[in-house]
């Protein structure tokens, strides 16, 4: 019965304490991700932005002159 101790025995608090840590070192690493993912895609809707509006501005310059 002794061998069924490891699996039904409570886990002491240094145990819990370092599953916690690991658990928080992948949330944040998880958390740096999105944030650079979101920081690139809003860099790329700018820049879309600004290319749109350049185009714009250029159709209408060309229509004005006609």
């Amino acid at each position: 019965m002794k061998f069924l101790d490891k699996y039904f025995k409570q886990p002491d608090a240094l145990t819990i304490a370092k599953k916690e840590l690991a658990n928080a070192h992948k949330s944040f690493l998880e958390s740096k991700t999105h944030t650079e993912y979101y920081t690139a895609l809003a860099e790329f809707e700018s820049v879309r932005i600004k290319r749109l509006e350049q185009y714009i501005k250029d159709l209408e310059k060309k229509n004005d002159s006609k």
